[in-house]
């Protein structure tokens, strides 16, 4: 039978209980021999020698009675002879058999402290044992001596099983009491297993567990939950990265296939052969900077920091960076105006110029012909700021939310010879640095802006 936490939980208990239960008899048992033995020794000491003063004072006929009454009113009484021959009164002992050596003592003018003498046990025992031995004694006269103790059972008997049934009683309400808030409490641990065998096996469905508290396992609960949602999304995520992957590699892939086969054709004009072969280099320099781009993303996002860094000029990778696309800015008569200062960050250099073309090309790609292109530094607060922007079109919030997606495109209509993939490059690797990267558009400008640590 496997071990579960609700059982372990029991019997953690239940030895709590016993353990407790028995330390506290330990300790009653202690505070009884030291305290209450003598005490209780010391006051029937004085009732025994009231009563044997009062017996020897009555008539001889009177005092069986006597002691009979005594007895009735809670009392063990045993009246022994030198000879060892002894009466009882009231309640007879279980242990009836008095020591001669002892005995000899009273008659020779000792009090008998056998309560204050009886045996030490582990439980609280001696005040409720019946022995002979655990008695007041004193001589009545030459031939008689009273042994006299109190009889619990009539003193106590009642109230001794009142606290007995309480007691038990207590003991089993809290141990059934305990089970049930156990078995509430490892409910929803059951639950939170269940639903994390459910998720390794790939279900990431919402678990349905309620959570009524805000201990450390209604905040575990409220976490797994957050924890599940961010496996949902990253579970469609690469679900849509699997199929937009898919899809852009297929695209070009079946443009290959479709005019590798037109070129077989013997009687195909020499126009057309060499359009086609124009069209299977295009969509080749595409598989390839597909894959690339694809390579490049999968290493960033395996980084978590950067192990090896360098000092980078910002201001000279983004003159760089401007030097390099020249022949798409004359194509558009695009100007371009900088603000550059020169500040130093540490990082990958190779990366870092990945994010000034990623940025620069989206701001050529959707500028209007004949526009102006922004690109400014300032430093703020120990960090670099770099605003790359245009005087293209308005992007809608709702697509300002997804523009850093993989193989998101604003607008489909705009063309598809770019993979999509630029934005989440340049977040990654601008993350990866330390920093941070987000955009603002209004009607009039459209502007990307990347936060870097300077460095100390």
């Amino acid at each position: 039978m496997k071990a579960s936490l609700y059982r372990k939980s029991v019997l953690v208990i239940v030895i709590i209980v016993a353990s407790s239960l028995f330390l506290a008899f330990l300790g009653a048992n202690h505070y009884y021999h030291q305290r209450l033995q003598p005490a209780n020794d010391n006051k029937m000491t004085a009732i025994t020698k009231k009563v044997g003063r009062f017996y020897q004072q009555l008539p001889i006929k009177q005092r069986q009675t006597y002691l009979q009454t005594i007895a009735k009113s809670g009392y063990q009484i045993a009246v022994i002879d030198r000879n060892g021959k002894t009466d009882f009164y009231g309640r007879q002992f279980r242990q009836k058999n008095f020591p001669g050596n002892k005995r000899q003592s009273i008659f020779a003018g000792q009090t008998y402290h056998g309560i204050r003498a009886f045996r030490k046990g582990i439980l609280v025992t001696g005040f409720f044992d019946s022995d002979i031995t655990d008695t007041i004694g004193v001589r009545l006269n030459r031939q008689q001596a009273l042994l006299l103790r109190t009889d619990p059972n009539v003193q106590f008997g009642e109230l001794r099983v009142y606290f007995t049934v309480l007691s038990v009683l207590a003991v089993i309400l809290a141990l059934v009491l305990l089970f049930i808030a156990l078995r509430m409490l490892v409910r929803p641990i059951l639950r939170l297993t269940k639903a994390t065998e459910k998720i390794a096996a790939g279900d990431y469905q919402k678990p349905e567990i309620k959570v009524s508290s805000r201990d450390e396992l209604g905040r575990l609960i409220v976490a797994f939950k957050k924890m599940t949602a961010a496996l949902a999304q990253v579970e469609a995520s690469r679900n849509q990265f699997v199929a937009d992957v898919s899809h852009d590699l297929q695209s070009p892939l079946t443009a290959l296939n479709g005019y590798a086969k037109e070129l077989q054709q013997s009687d195909l004009p020499a126009a057309t052969r060499a359009e086609y072969l124009q069209i299977i280099q295009q969509e080749t320099e595409r598989l390839s900077s597909l894959t690339k781009q694809l390579l490049l993303l999968a290493s960033v996002s395996q980084e978590q920091v950067l192990t090896q860094k360098e000092s980078i000029q910002v201001a000279e990778q983004l003159r760089q960076v401007i030097q390099t696309f020249l022949f798409q800015l004359d194509e558009k008569d695009l100007l371009v105006s900088t603000h550059l200062v020169e500040a130093i960050v540490l990082g990958n250099a190779d990366l870092l110029f990945q994010v000034w073309q990623n940025l620069l090309t989206n701001a050529i790609r959707y500028a209007p012909v004949g526009s102006t292109i922004s690109i400014t530094q300032q430093v703020k607060a120990e960090t670099l700021q770099v605003e790359i922007s245009n005087q293209g079109a308005q992007i809608p919030p709702a697509i300002q939310a997804h523009l850093f997606d993989r193989f998101y495109r604003a607008d489909q209509t705009r063309g598809t010879t770019h993979s999509g993939l630029g934005l989440a490059i340049a977040q990654e690797i601008v993350t990866i640095h330390g920093g941070q990267i987000s955009v603002k558009s209004t009607p009039e400008v459209t502007s990307f802006c990347v936060s870097l640590p300077l460095k100390r």
